[in-house]
C-alpha cells in the first residue's frame, strides 16, 4: 500500500506578521514561522502568552515571503 503524496507547497514555511486588532493602527505581536495562517495564529497564541479568548479572536495574520 503507497502512501499519499504531499506537495512541496504544502511543508513549506512562510514568515507571518502577528497582529492584534485592537484599534487603527494594530499593534504588530511579532513574526512566526508556520505553514498557513491558522497555524501561525495557533503558534502565536503560545509563543506570545495570548491568554484572553477575546483578545485571541482579534489576531490577524499576514503572509510576509
Amino acid at each position: 500500500m503507497s502512501r499519499p503524496k504531499k506537495s512541496a507547497a504544502a511543508g513549506k514555511l512562510h514568515a507571518w506578521a502577528i497582529y492584534r486588532i485592537k484599534s487603527t493602527p494594530a499593534a504588530l505581536l511579532g513574526y512566526i514561522e508556520a505553514t498557513d495562517e491558522q497555524s501561525a495564529i495557533r503558534k502565536a497564541i503560545g509563543e506570545f502568552h495570548v491568554t484572553s479568548p477575546q483578545v485571541q479572536k482579534r489576531l490577524l495574520a499576514m503572509r510576509r515571503s
